[in-house]
């Protein structure tokens, strides 16, 4: 009679046990894992049984051998253990399922706040592009084309056609150092000194020069601007420039390459200098002038080879035939493809200037 309460306890232990991880799995999270477990709960259980049922109908005083109970004690130990396992797990099933909800509102939460900021990046963008030029300037003679393309959701390049007081078309290209949200706020305030002294000065040098003292309180250690002013006459064809660390490039009617050297270091780096500017030099028709920002020159591919200056300046002149806004194009698209699918490291910012009148002597 003992040996069988000892098979019926196992069994029933058995039951719990496997109940238990089959309730345990609808609860919380339903595992492959634990359905091999209840089933093994469930087949012990059965095997128990068959125990049970082949010494059922032996007479009550037959005396079973030590082997045969050792097995039936074996039995219900495995099955109380059992049972207390499965029993002992559930509350740590408990935790990870608040953990679970807890990192789940955690993740809405963070993907909420991500699309907030991408909305106010996507905002921002579309605020900077309208500080683009709207069109080229009314300028017979000259045909002005110009893009720029950040390499984050903001720029911290620079470009703009400004009419002049003497009648003069200014074309400037700035490049703030670094990328993102930082530099796009110098490169908006940059745009804002610069608007605000073309409206009662025309000379290059007068313009930066006070640019730069306005920047060089602004910024902090370590934040630059290049910049290079072009003044161009429309009607006599001559231009004048001035150039804070920032290079230009002329092309002549037969191709050959002039740089427009740099007068000074970077706005904002020293404040009280005067920047110089050039000697005013007459534009010959079928000349094409292209200022740009070193993103574009320093496009690297995967090998960290760079597009380079040179490779610009050939692209330039093959397609000098073709209009200012369509070379602007091909430039970017080749720096695109040189990169083969490299992420931009920096903003990118071209502007064609092509000559078309006839110079006045």
């Amino acid at each position: 009679m003992a040996f069988k309460i000892v098979l019926i306890l196992a069994i029933i232990f058995q039951f719990l046990a496997a109940g238990l991880a089959a309730w345990i799995n609808t609860r919380y999270r339903w595992h492959s894992a634990w359905i091999l477990i209840s089933g093994a709960a469930v087949l012990m259980a059965v095997q128990l049984t068959a125990s049970l049922a082949s010494i059922w109908d032996l007479p009550p005083d037959e005396r079973l051998d030590i082997p045969t109970w050792t097995a039936a004690l074996a039995g219900l130990a495995i099955s109380i253990m059992f049972l207390g396992g499965v029993a002992l797990i559930e509350p740590l099933f408990k935790e990870i399922a608040t953990a679970e909800k807890l990192l789940s509102h955690e993740n809405r939460r963070l993907e909420m706040a991500v699309q907030e900021n991408e909305a106010e990046l996507h905002l921002a963008r579309d605020i900077q592009r309208q500080l683009h030029p709207k069109g080229p300037p009314h300028a017979p003679g000259l045909e002005i084309a110009g893009d720029s393309h950040p390499a984050e959701y903001t720029s911290g390049d620079y470009y703009d056609y400004i009419e002049l007081p003497d009648g003069r078309i200014g074309v400037v290209v700035a490049d703030v150092s670094g990328h993102g949200v930082g530099p796009a706020l110098l490169m908006a305030d940059t745009r804002a000194y610069l608007r605000a002294l073309c409206l009662t000065r025309s000379d290059p040098s007068e313009i930066l020069t006070l640019a730069n003292r306005a920047i060089a309180e602004d910024v902090a250690d370590g934040r630059f601007v290049t910049a290079l002013l072009a003044c161009i006459d429309p009607v006599s064809l001559k231009m004048e420039y001035s150039s804070a660390g920032h290079l230009g490039f002329l092309l002549d009617p037969q191709g050959e390459l002039h740089t427009l050297e740099s007068h000074m270091l970077p706005l904002g780096a020293l404040p009280d200098v005067v920047v110089g500017k050039s000697e005013p030099m007459l534009l010959t028709p079928g000349s094409l002038l292209l200022l740009a920002t070193d993103g574009v020159f320093e496009t690297q591919d995967r090998r960290r080879q760079m597009f380079g200056i040179e490779k610009a300046i050939d692209l330039v002149r093959e397609h000098k035939e073709e209009s200012a806004e369509h070379i602007v194009q091909v430039l970017f698209d080749a720096a695109h493809h040189f990169a083969g699918g490299a992420p931009q490291a920096d903003d990118n910012t071209a502007v064609i200037i092509k000559i078309h009148g006839k110079s006045a002597t």
